[in-house]
């Protein structure tokens, strides 16, 4: 008995990490990615008005990256 308790605490807990950790994980990746992008070089009569990355929770088998251009 004590041992299925121990196994569904453990099985609990392991869910419950993977929710916290797999979008920290994720945005770590992204800003990883968003800091290799500041560092090349920006085209002349350009400049550069914000840096965002934030993966957060990604669901699905797509992976996808956005960019947004502000009009």
């Amino acid at each position: 008995m004590r041992k299925a308790l121990i196994i569904m605490i453990t099985t609990v807990v392991a869910i419950i990490l993977s929710f916290i950790t797999i979008p920290l994980v994720n945005d770590l990746i992204a800003d990883s990615f968003t800091t290799d992008l500041l560092k090349l070089p920006l085209p002349m009569k350009t400049e550069r008005i914000g840096a965002v990355s934030l993966a957060g929770k990604l669901t699905g088998t797509e992976i996808v990256c956005n960019f947004s251009v502000p009009s």
